[in-house]
């Protein structure tokens, strides 16, 4: 056959075949999943449930994971929320898990498809350290309220709940009950990062004592007298 015929008869077969064949559509297949939660600290969270947009898909218990099987198509996106529990937030955005296999070397299962998320406490605690040098029984003034007193030596420990989105706190000394300290009413402003943390307000207050007045000397009273 002509190289010519040969490429026009090769050409043919492949319209055929073309003309001829149907796409397969994918099959829905059994993947795997791991959905794991932890708290901010890194700890194993219970509670978590999963859900996608019309499903529930499981609640995490003590180990903080929920273990299951969905089926999809290879490399389908599934959109996958969590709502944790009251006093911790969830992630503002669902996740999006790509359904895929994946088997380590040697291993005849596939893995399951791993999505971890993390819930973040609504509140954090602020441990507050005060010194006041000379300052005993004075108020301390957290964010504009009296929240506690230092002892006779002039210390205080404070344990403060603030809202993780506060970034700034304001911590004060109320001298106006003792006038003769000094300085009167110092204050600090410390900046927060929305973790736990402690600070320290250390304060020397120096006593200020009135001057001594002294006595006045009678003036002696000059007596008229006459020599004879």
């Amino acid at each position: 056959m002509k190289p010519r015929a040969l490429l026009a008869a090769l050409a043919f077969t492949s319209a055929l075949q073309a003309c001829g064949s149907t796409s397969t559509p994918a099959v829905d297949q059994s993947f795997a999943l791991a959905l794991r939660a932890t708290s901010d600290d890194g700890q194993p969270l219970r509670g978590v449930t999963f859900a996608t947009r019309s499903t529930t898909l499981g609640q995490t218990g003590a180990a903080g994971e929920v273990s299951l099987k969905i089926r999809g198509k290879e490399g389908q996106l599934v959109e996958i929320s969590a709502a944790c529990p009251n006093d911790l937030a969830a992630p503002e955005e669902a996740s999006r898990l790509r359904l895929t296999r994946s088997r380590r070397l040697g291993a005849t299962t596939a893995e399951p498809t791993v999505l971890a998320v993390v819930c973040t406490r609504r509140s954090r605690d602020v441990v507050l350290v005060v010194h006041a040098e000379n300052g005993p029984a004075l108020p301390i003034v957290v964010d504009g309220n009296p929240t506690a007193t230092t002892d006779a030596d002039g210390n205080a420990h404070i344990l403060v709940h603030l809202d993780r989105g506060i970034r700034s706190l304001n911590v004060s000394l109320d001298t106006a009950g003792s006038p003769q300290l000094r300085p009167q009413n110092p204050s600090r402003a410390y900046e927060l990062t929305g973790h736990d943390t402690a600070l320290l307000f250390q304060q020397e207050l120096a006593i200020s004592r009135p001057p001594v007045r002294k006595a006045a000397t009678a003036e002696r009273r000059r007596v008229p007298y006459r020599v004879d």
